[in-house]
C-alpha cells in the first residue's frame, strides 16, 4: 500500500470559523494517507509515531483542510452568451472531454464531492464511472439524471404545459380587478413589457386546466 505522511502543515477544519484557535486548528501538524483513505490526522510527532516508514511530504508551513462539498453542480453548464452557444453546439465527445477538464479543475480547486444537477445527456454517468475507474481525474460524483421539477418550474420557463395557461395572481388583500395592476409577481424585460406572472416563483399563483380553475392557492406542505 502507498503510504504517505504529509508534515509541517496546519490542519485546520470548519470548527475553526467558530473563532476558536484551541479547537478546529492544529499546528505543526501531520497526515497519514493510506492509499486513498486518510489513517490519522493531528500533532505531528503522534501521526508520524503511527505511519512508521512512510513516505514523508513537507508542505513547508501551507493550511491543509478537509475537501469542500458543491452541492449544486453544472459541468454540462450553458449560459446565455457567446461560452453558452459554444457548450449548446458541442457534440456529445466534445461535451465529455468538457466535463471530463471541468471535473478535473474543480478537483484541483479543492472540491472534492460534487452533485450534478441535470447534466447534459447525461453524460455525468460516465463521467462518474471514468473517474471510478480511474480513467479520468475528478471529485466523487453523486447524480440522479433528469432534473424533477413543477409544471411551470425553472427547467420549463418559456414553454407552456399542454392544457395549462398562466394567470396573475390577486396581491394580498387586494380583489380580481388588481390582477392588471403592476406588482411583484409580475415579471418584466429590460424593456419594460410586462410577460405575466411566474407561478414557479409565486405559490398563490392560479393555474386554468382545459378551462377550469385548478387551484385558487397553492398549498405549502402536506
Amino acid at each position: 500500500m502507498n503510504d504517505v505522511v504529509i508534515v509541517n502543515c496546519t490542519v485546520t477544519d470548519a470548527r475553526a470559523a467558530r473563532g476558536s484557535t484551541a479547537e478546529g486548528r492544529v499546528a505543526d501538524a501531520a497526515v497519514w494517507v493510506r492509499g486513498d483513505r486518510i489513517a490519522a490526522a493531528g500533532p505531528r510527532e503522534e501521526v508520524t509515531g503511527l505511519a512508521g516508514d512512510a513516505r514523508v511530504i513537507d508542505l513547508g508551513g501551507a493550511h491543509v483542510t478537509p475537501g469542500l462539498v458543491n452541492m449544486h453542480t453544472h459541468l454540462s453548464l450553458s449560459l446565455p452568451g457567446r461560452a453558452g452557444d459554444g457548450v449548446r453546439d458541442m457534440t456529445a465527445h466534445e461535451l465529455a472531454l468538457y466535463m471530463a477538464d471541468g471535473a478535473r479543475r474543480t478537483l484541483h480547486c479543492g472540491v472534492t464531492t460534487v452533485r450534478c444537477v441535470a447534466e447534459k445527456d447525461h453524460a455525468d454517468f460516465a463521467l462518474r464511472r471514468a473517474i471510478e475507474a480511474g480513467r479520468a481525474t475528478g471529485p466523487r460524483i453523486f447524480t440522479a439524471g433528469r432534473a424533477l421539477v413543477c409544471t411551470g418550474g425553472p427547467r420549463a420557463r418559456g414553454r407552456r404545459h399542454p392544457g395549462v395557461r398562466r394567470r396573475r395572481r390577486v396581491p394580498p388583500g387586494g380583489t380580481r380587478s388588481d390582477q392588471g395592476r403592476r406588482g411583484p409577481h409580475q415579471d418584466h424585460d429590460l424593456r419594460g413589457d410586462r410577460r405575466g406572472a411566474r407561478e414557479d416563483r409565486h405559490p398563490a399563483a392560479v393555474l386554468r386546466r382545459d378551462g377550469r380553475r385548478a387551484a385558487d392557492r397553492a398549498r405549502l406542505g402536506p
